[in-house]
This record gives C-alpha cells, sequence and structure tokens, in this order.
C-alpha cells in the first residue's frame, strides 16, 4: 500500500515509486519548461513539452497558442478563421467500426447550426445551414452558386437568381442549353 509522509514543505509535491513509497520533491521537479496553455504530454518514459496541444481553460488550440474557438485547428496566420486548409489545419472524420462517421453541428432553438467553407481573405464563402425555417444553401457576398459533376459546371444560380443549366451565364429566369 501507500504510505504518505509527513513534513511537507511549501512548494513541494508528492511523489511516489513503483513500491508505492511517497516522498516529497521539489515543485516542478522532472517537469519540462513550456509555453504558457501548452499541454504536456508523455512519452513512454517522461513527460515533455513539444505537444502541438494548447489550452487556456475554456478552449483547446491544436497548433494555435491562442485558440479562437472551443477547438481551433491551425495558427494564427489566417485571418483569425479556425481552419484553413492551405495551414495544413483540417478535421478528419473516420470510423473503423463499420458505421457511417458524422459531423453534427446543432445550435439553439430556432437558430439551428451552419457550416462555412469560404476564403479568408475575400470573405467569400458558401453556407450550409439548418434552422427552424429548413435547410439553406447559401453562396454569400453576390457570387454564383455552381453545381458540377466530374468538374464540369452543370447548372448556375447567378445572384439575382437566373438559372442556367449548361449554361454559365444565365440571362434569362431559366436558361436551358442542351
Amino acid at each position: 500500500g501507500f504510505r504518505m509522509p509527513t513534513g511537507a514543505t511549501a512548494g513541494y509535491v508528492l511523489t511516489s515509486d513503483a513500491l508505492g513509497v511517497g516522498t516529497w520533491q521539489a515543485g516542478g521537479s522532472g517537469l519540462p519548461s513550456g509555453t504558457s496553455g501548452q499541454t504536456l504530454r508523455h512519452d513512454g518514459t517522461s513527460w515533455i513539452a513539444n505537444s502541438l496541444l494548447f489550452n487556456d481553460g475554456t478552449k483547446i488550440g491544436i497548433v494555435s497558442t491562442n485558440p479562437l474557438a472551443r477547438l481551433h485547428v491551425g495558427d494564427q496566420g489566417i485571418g483569425g478563421y479556425p481552419l484553413d486548409a492551405n495551414d495544413q489545419a483540417g478535421i478528419f472524420v473516420s470510423n473503423s467500426s463499420g458505421a457511417s462517421p458524422s459531423v453534427t453541428i446543432m445550435g439553439p432553438t430556432d437558430n439551428g447550426g451552419y457550416l462555412r467553407l469560404g476564403d479568408s481573405d475575400s470573405g467569400v464563402w458558401l453556407e450550409l445551414r439548418g434552422d427552424a425555417d429548413g435547410g439553406y444553401i447559401d453562396a454569400r457576398l453576390g457570387q454564383p452558386l455552381k453545381l458540377k459533376t466530374n468538374g464540369t459546371e452543370r447548372m448556375r444560380i447567378d445572384s439575382t437568381g437566373l438559372v442556367g443549366i449548361g449554361n454559365s451565364d444565365p440571362s434569362s429566369t431559366l436558361d436551358l442549353n442542351g
């Protein structure tokens, strides 16, 4: 069993060996220095501070030392947007058990949730949204919504609502080509 020694000194921490014998060690003994908010990790032998996982007590950053959201993947070099493919950041979801992996985004009643895919430099994005009024696909900032197959545009809805099928520059409410 564990035997707890008496006579602790301020600034010391209690450690134990493989036999359960406790001793008081100077604080910080055996722990490396690191960056504020950095999460230590154990490499199987000792604690090391080369982790890219940071937390500020309420938010977690992967690579980001100053997370902007509850989970922030990436760094601060992308205009404050938490995810950016150019910085090799992202989220990968898989499931080897045979069940389909999924990502669920839900908001409070009547506000729903959304997924934005876009360009942090121009501010142009595509928004997929669902709320109490239904589901939406929204191309923002006056950009058209394009549907493609095999990399070729097949249909377009421009910012004024004109629809082109087989036509990337519709001139009427429904402009068919082909």
